[in-house]
């Protein structure tokens, strides 16, 4: 009997009372269809009979009957570039206003010299200190290659495109008591734009630079943009993976934070104090699939709606399945506006999002930074609870107190989340090096049936709204 059909039966021993679809979700993760190449075991009824009533599924009109007998379906037409709803949610696009600064290691913009106005950050000759950051920051990772399943994207370097908005004034004063006399018939070097990339180790690498003279940098605002991709590693150190908070830790708890440092990506703006700097907001985004969008985004708006309409006819479908477990704040504003476009079209957006081990990612809560960005209305947590060389107990207490913090940190129900649901790993999954040895750091062992049961109460106890189960294949 495959991994499915125990997980089915494990179902039967999950509830002490039979949920019914009305009064409770319980789902799972098929991914099949009666094409064969994306077919297990096309045994529908048999899954509606063990009690679930919610199916993450790969959806099409040949499968519309199969599927009917289920009450809610969340489709997944991930390995596709015609599904545009996945297509242009899996992009990157984040802004990140000047005057909202931020004090410490927490992903936003750091203020080095210079003031903050209601508008903008500003940096004024004679008054602010000169040959260092107006901008430094924001500090987060980001995603190295793409994570879409098709050509030509899978596998491919994401190239990236950041837009400074600055603009200049001269720093003397003109006859009529306002900035802007006649300009020195000498060129001044006013700022260098950069692209730093730093890793939790604190090794550095500048991707991309350049300097901004008075003959380049207007009056009035405008964007001065550099591109660039991120290496497989700097200094010898992977640039992207974010390493585990802890593994293992020597207490139940929370791990010691103190001296931590802000790692990722750094857009900065050096200032050299001949001319009045003014920044309003930094951009960065995809060359690829957001520059497209940014281009047009009518036209692509349009286009996702006609897709999902393509299946209105499917009165149980709930939600579209964007990027899996996105790993980066890049990620969540795309999400926001393709979900944005599918609720005019009557259809919602949603994802399974993985909070890290300890909740943390880029030194901060993640779960709070997604729900405040990407503003989702229903949001879909897993986490496994499974360590080698710990007693699952500590596995246990890890995810309480991970998923403790929905509601200590970061206060779901009052935010405008219409539910939570939380998804069960049935699964396991190994890691080894380039000699086969098994690397403990990340692999997980293969949960056992007690152990789903306890991780699903324990959700239950935390306030889920709907549980979905995760069996995909051990690897």
């Amino acid at each position: 009997m495959n991994h499915i059909l125990k997980l089915i039966f494990y179902l039967f021993l999950l509830f002490s009372i039979k949920l019914y679809s009305q009064e409770f979700p319980i789902g799972v993760f098929l991914n099949t269809s009666d094409d064969t190449s994306y077919t297990r075991n096309n045994n529908y009824q048999q899954v509606r009979n063990s009690g679930v009533n919610t199916v993450l599924q790969y959806i099409k009109n040949s499968n519309q009957d199969s599927l009917a007998i289920f009450d809610n379906i969340i489709a997944t037409n991930l390995d596709r570039a015609e599904d545009l709803i996945h297509h242009y949610s899996s992009g990157y696009y984040t802004r990140w206003e000047a005057e909202d600064t931020v004090v410490g290691i927490v992903p936003g913009i750091k203020l080095i010299t210079g003031s903050v106005t209601q508008n903008d950050c500003r940096a004024i000759v004679g008054t602010d200190q000169i040959d260092t950051f107006l901008v430094d920051g924001p500090d987060y990772i980001q995603d190295r290659k793409y994570r879409l399943l098709y050509t030509p994207y899978f596998g491919a370097s994401v190239e990236y495109k950041v837009n400074f908005r600055l603009r200049t004034t001269p720093p003397f004063i003109g006859g009529n008591g306002s900035f802007g006399g006649n300009s020195p018939l000498q060129t001044y070097n006013i700022c260098e734009i950069s692209v730093v990339y730093r890793t939790q180790s604190g090794n550095d690498s500048t991707l991309a630079s350049k300097v901004l003279t008075s003959d380049s940098l207007s009056y009035i605002y405008d964007n001065y943009s550099l591109t660039y991709t991120i290496p497989d590693s700097i200094g010898n150190e992977p640039a992207t993976i974010h390493r585990q908070e802890f593994n293992p830790i020597d207490k139940i708890g929370y791990p010691d934070k103190s001296g931590e440092t802000a790692f990722g990506v750094k857009f900065r703006v050096k200032w050299f104090g001949n001319y009045n700097l003014y920044c309003d907001y930094i951009e960065v985004y995809d060359k690829e699939i957001w520059e497209e969008y940014l281009d047009d985004s009518g036209t692509f708006n349009n286009l996702i709606k006609s897709y999902a309409q393509q299946f209105s006819g499917w009165s149980n479908l709930r939600s579209w399945y964007s990027l899996d477990e996105p790993r980066t704040i890049d990620n969540y504003e795309p999400y926001r506006i393709v979900d944005s476009v599918l609720n005019s079209a009557a259809d919602t957006l949603i994802t399974t999002f993985h909070p890290n081990w300890d909740g943390d990612r880029n030194n901060e809560f993640s779960v709070k930074r997604f729900v405040d960005n990407a503003s989702p209305k229903r949001l879909m947590i897993n986490y496994y609870p499974l360590w080698y060389n710990e007693t699952f107990n500590y596995g246990l207490q890890t995810q309480r107190q991970t998923t403790q913090r929905l509601f200590d940190d970061t206060d779901i129900e009052n935010e405008d989340v219409d539910d939570y649901w939380f998804v069960t790993q049935a699964m396991g999954f190994y890691s080894r090096d380039s000699l086969g040895v098994l690397d403990t750091a990340w692999s997980k062992p293969r949960i056992t049936p007690e152990q789903m049961r306890a991780s699903t109460f324990l959700a239950l106890s935390q306030g889920a709204k709907g549980i979905m189960f995760d069996p995909a294949p051990l690897l």
